[in-house]
C-alpha cells in the first residue's frame, strides 16, 4: 500500500463529502491531514475545522473519542453530529483499505481559532 497516496484520495473524499456541511449552526470549513504516514500509517492526524459559532463555543483540540468527550462540554455543539463526521472520515479510509482506520486521531477545531494562532504552525501545539 502507498499509504500517502491513499492518505491523498481518503481525503480528497472526505473533503467532498464534508466541506461546507452544516448541523444547526456550525459548518464544517475545512479538513486537512498530516502525519508520517509512510513510515507508519498510525501516524495519520485528521483536522476537521468548524465555523458558524464564537471560538469559545467550538470545541478546541478535541479529538472525537467517546471517552474523551467528558472534558468538553458544550450545549452549542451536537456531539451525535461530531461523531457522525467521525465515521464519515472513518468510512472514507475503510474504503480504502486503511490500517486500523477505527483508531485514528480524528481531531476538530476552531478555524478562525487555527487562522488567528498561526494557522498551520497551531498545529505544531
Amino acid at each position: 500500500m502507498d499509504a500517502i497516496a491513499t492518505a491523498r484520495r481518503a481525503m480528497d473524499s472526505v473533503r467532498t463529502d464534508l466541506v461546507g456541511t452544516t448541523h444547526g449552526r456550525v459548518t464544517v470549513d475545512s479538513v486537512l491531514h498530516y502525519g508520517a504516514v509512510d513510515l507508519d500509517p498510525d501516524n495519520l492526524v485528521v483536522w476537521v475545522l468548524l465555523t458558524g459559532l464564537d471560538d469559545e463555543e467550538l470545541p478546541e483540540w478535541l479529538t472525537l473519542t467517546l471517552d474523551r468527550w467528558d472534558v468538553w462540554q458544550s450545549a452549542a455543539v451536537d456531539r451525535t453530529w461530531l461523531a457522525q463526521v467521525r465515521d464519515a472520515v472513518i468510512t472514507k479510509f475503510q474504503a480504502l483499505d486503511w490500517p486500523n482506520a477505527r483508531a485514528m486521531m480524528i481531531n476538530v477545531d476552531s478555524a478562525r481559532r487555527v487562522g488567528m494562532n498561526g494557522g498551520w504552525n497551531y498545529f505544531r501545539g
